[in-house]
């Protein structure tokens, strides 16, 4: 039996709660890969959630696929609009259920999904397509605006991209959180702001002692131990092992995935949230930066104390993160 296998519990009951017996979102995903290998059905994060046992799954599988959603509640209660967090590029948005629970806000949070690919052909195909999908999840939830989006990494541009669609449907949106969403290639004819000796300069004098300790750990350090192989063949407590959290899950097929919009700017509350890795170097900041292209307003920006981006979402973090989504919530709120 699954549940057995996965939770390490030798008879679960029919009517046993998934999370109450173990289940967290590492074996959320793996429940749906053993279902799928079992089955042939596709399991969604959305519908462990909304039943999580095995009487309600086993009813839910040999329902029709297409009748069902793809949201899940990380906070039903709240009496404000929710908060709708973008799937990223393993298909679903559990990234952000812990930062659930730092948020402390009075608002229903929701996470979003992306279908899994039919005989290996995805179903989306485009950035606008991704959109409308998501759209379609989001007013069944909430018909009417104004919306407030996430995204972290590759889901920063999904909740762009959806906020934009909204936009020209004439929707409004209320706030847009983007987190360590940067763009993967410069554009062209693209130059640096600063020379290498000048940006080392301002940051030092901007930042002092935390630059200079991100410069030697990050840009010396671990520099030249690639360099000397150290870093080879064996994952590092400094770099998420996704291995464990996506086994047995196609990441998106899509050859729009590095997003590049040449679409004007549209009014857009944007707050943005960044590692060091991409406020502190060049590139990082010039490409993070191209964010003011996208917005007619002054975007909000927060530096998150996190060497890497792919630990921005760690525990360590998630407080400081909810705390400054939160502040622009009530100020949104109060203006």
């Amino acid at each position: 039996m699954i549940f057995s296998k996965l939770l390490k519990v030798e008879k679960p009951g029919i009517d046993d709660d998934f999370f109450e017996l173990g289940g967290n979102s590492l074996l959320t995903i793996r429940l749906c890969n053993e279902v799928h290998a079992a089955f042939h059905s596709h399991l969604r994060v959305a519908d462990v959630f909304r039943f999580p046992n095995i009487e309600g799954l086993s009813n839910l599988l040999q329902e029709d696929e297409i009748d069902r959603n793809f949201s899940m509640s990380f906070q039903s209660s709240g009496d404000g609009n929710p908060i709708f967090c973008m799937p990223g590029l393993w298909r679903n948005s559990l990234v952000f259920k812990k930062l659930a629970e730092h948020l402390n806000v009075d608002r229903p949070i929701v996470g979003l999904e992306l279908p899994m690919p039919v005989d290996g052909v995805e179903p989306l195909k485009t950035n606008i397509e991704f959109a409308n999908h998501l759209i379609r999840e989001i007013k069944k939830i909430q018909p009417t605006g104004p919306y407030t989006l996430c995204g972290y990494s590759l889901g920063g541009f999904l909740a762009y991209e959806t906020a934009r669609q909204l936009h020209l449907r004439g929707d409004s949106i209320e706030h847009t959180f983007v987190i360590d969403t940067f763009f993967l290639h410069p554009p062209p004819n693209f130059q640096f702001s600063d020379s290498r000796l000048k940006w080392i300069m301002k940051m030092v004098k901007k930042n002092g002692w935390d630059y200079l300790k991100y410069f030697f750990r990050s840009l010396v350090t671990l520099h030249l131990l690639r360099r000397l192989g150290f870093l080879q063949g064996e994952n590092h407590d400094w770099i998420r092992e996704e291995d464990k959290f996506t086994e047995g899950t196609p990441r998106l097929d899509c050859p729009e995935l590095d997003y590049d919009p040449e679409s004007k700017p549209i009014e857009l509350n944007l707050h943005l949230f960044v590692s060091r890795e991409n406020n502190y170097t060049r590139l990082g900041h010039d490409l993070v930066n191209r964010w003011n292209t996208l917005t007619t307003d002054p975007i909000t920006v927060s530096m998150i104390p996190c060497d890497y981006h792919l630990r921005i979402m760690d525990d360590e973090h998630l407080a400081l993160i909810a705390s400054e989504m939160r502040g622009s919530l009530s100020k949104n709120n109060n203006a």
